[in-house]
């Protein structure tokens, strides 16, 4: 008799446990799918890409006089997990770009023809200097290619100080030109 009890016991556990992972999955089905698949949405594009579109979509809420949008609205819109979301709004909150309200709702800090694109990418960019062990540093080839990636880094954002949020905006909200012929829409 105690081999089939400790089969009933096997058999219930494994039922408990795979409803568990059954609710797991469809509450995180979003989340889940984007990681199979690798990055949908934008999930797998850089920071700086992911700060604009969030920063987009705060300033278009605002704009159409809408609810300001929390966390999770914000992170299921743009496919981003919660904890990533947060850290972005962090950093563009320090740098003054988004406000929280009383209720913990986000909305711009100020008129997004203020907003500069390339204050966006700063507030959510460090340093390169950072991304290199402090003993490779010393690579041969290290402070070359240092330089390389500042300047770079200056060129790009000289470009974007001349565009604002506003501009962004404004672009994703005209339709695309037509495509021309011969060639697929």
């Amino acid at each position: 008799i105690l081999p089939f009890f400790v089969l009933w016991i096997y058999v219930t556990w494994v039922i408990v446990l795979g409803g568990v992972e059954l609710s797991y999955v469809h509450q995180n089905r979003r989340a889940l799918a984007a990681g199979l698949r690798g990055s949908t949405g934008h999930e797998g594009a850089p920071r700086e890409f992911q700060a604009l579109r969030l920063m987009v979509r705060v300033s278009e809420h605002f704009r159409a006089g809408a609810r300001p949008p929390d966390v999770i609205a914000l992170a299921r819109h743009l496919f981003l997990r919660p904890e990533e979301t947060r850290d972005l709004l962090r950093h563009l909150e320090s740098a003054n770009l988004v406000r929280r309200d009383r209720g913990g709702l986000y909305l711009p800090a100020r008129e997004a023809s203020g907003i500069a694109l390339a204050r966006i990418v700063e507030a959510v960019r460090g340093d390169i200097e950072h991304l290199i062990a402090d003993d490779e540093k010393d690579a041969p080839g290290a402070h070359m290619l240092i330089t390389a990636f500042e300047r770079a880094e200056r060129d790009r954002s000289a470009r974007l100080d001349t565009l604002t949020l506003a501009d962004l905006i404004e672009a994703d909200q005209k339709p695309a030109p037509p495509a021309p012929e011969g060639e697929p829409a």
